[in-house]
């Protein structure tokens, strides 16, 4: 369990680690939960293999695995 909390951390830092972080960091505070709920459903609509976006844009599973569990571990820090 421990790895998957190292990449989900990875994924919060690279994010952190973008030219236009700012501008990602204030739209995701400006974000609802009902945003982030989405935003995590449509990485894990990414998951599957065999889904074309995936093959056309290069996208792994995992990595999409990890940007939703990202996601939502933010959702969950962003609660009161």
């Amino acid at each position: 369990m421990k790895v998957a909390f190292d990449l989900i951390e990875q994924e919060a830092a690279r994010i952190h680690s973008l030219p236009n972080s700012a501008e990602i960091l204030a739209q995701e505070a400006a974000n609802t939960l009902n945003d982030r709920v989405a935003t995590a459903m449509a990485y894990l609509g990414r998951v599957p293999q065999t889904v074309k976006r995936n093959v056309r844009e290069g996208c792994d599973p995992k990595e999409n695995l990890v940007k939703a569990a990202q996601v939502l571990c933010a959702a969950i820090e962003a609660l009161p």
